[in-house]
């Protein structure tokens, strides 16, 4: 993904997705909650995500970096550029 530092996530699904590695997706927030999205249809909520000095932004994508979906977990990773800002994937 190139330079600069990343943050891992974790999402749980609402169903048992068969993402692929390397899939792009979209995470949004609402309220308190980070809604995970994929082709304009949400899919889970992000359960965890990395601990990070880094205020997190409202939208922002994500990579697959591995996905269990018959227990309904998918594993994500953002980048960050050089000035810890969110780069658009």
């Amino acid at each position: 993904m190139g330079e600069g530092q990343t943050i891992d996530f974790t999402v749980l699904m609402a169903g048992a997705y068969p993402f692929r590695m390397g899939k792009r997706i979209s995470i949004r927030k609402e309220g308190d909650l980070f809604l995970a999205s994929s082709d304009g249809q949400d899919f889970g909520l992000v359960k965890e995500m990395q601990e990070t000095d880094v205020r997190m932004p409202d939208a922002f994508d994500g990579i697959v970096t591995e996905s269990r979906c018959e227990q309904r977990i998918l594993k994500a990773r953002a980048l960050l550029d050089k000035n810890h800002s969110f780069q658009s994937l």
